[in-house]
């Protein structure tokens, strides 16, 4: 059977493919194994594998071996390389970003990302999303969370529009919260 074109960019062969192009050509100096990429995009390693060795073969990712790990990275070689760079990181880039700015910051127990970026990952068709709607769950400076959500905008040249909620109140489903969890919504690993 054959599997639907995703609905964030319907010319790419898979939403593991996007994810997995946003996490390598999304920082030049990035290069994982299988393994980490697996455990990044959430996917089973025999997937990720099949989308790797299309994006080798295509000279769009090279790879080398060190001992028994494959480490893989985008080829700076490619011709179409940074078009197609400032295309996956305008539609798959949101996880990277958001989880490099945010991750880290002290006082963050959950990053949740929703709207029309999460409802074309989860296939929703619509209009590609002009903004990023991020909900920070804890108690951080509201000062950080602006200036990375400031950063998350400059790399993603998308307006970010971060609401900062405490744990109780998520947990405990406000109003506002309970319309965020009936639609989709993606939550971002932090730490």
């Amino acid at each position: 059977m054959r599997s639907r074109a995703p609905a964030l960019a319907p010319f790419l062969r898979s939403d593991t493919q996007g994810q997995i192009l946003a996490l390598l050509l999304g920082d030049p100096d990035a290069e994982l194994t299988m393994s980490e990429l697996s455990r990044a995009v959430g996917r089973p390693l025999t997937s990720v594998h099949q989308e790797v060795v299309r994006l080798v073969d295509a000279g769009i990712l090279s790879s080398r071996k060190v001992g028994p790990a494959r480490l893989l990275r985008a080829n700076e070689d490619y011709p179409l390389l940074r078009p197609l760079e400032e295309i996956v990181t305008a539609l798959y880039g949101p996880l990277t970003h958001v989880r490099h700015a945010f991750g880290s910051l002290p006082g963050i127990q959950g990053i949740v990302l929703f709207g029309s970026w999460a409802a074309r990952l989860a296939g929703q068709q619509g209009a590609t999303p002009k903004d990023l709607d991020i909900l920070v769950v804890g108690e951080p400076s509201r000062r950080q969370v602006y200036a990375a959500a400031d950063e998350v905008q400059a790399r993603m040249k998308v307006p970010v529009n971060p609401t900062i909620i405490s744990a109780a109140e998520w947990s405990e489903g406000s109003p506002f919260v309970e319309t965020v969890r009936s639609r989709p919504y993606l939550e971002v690993p932090v730490g």
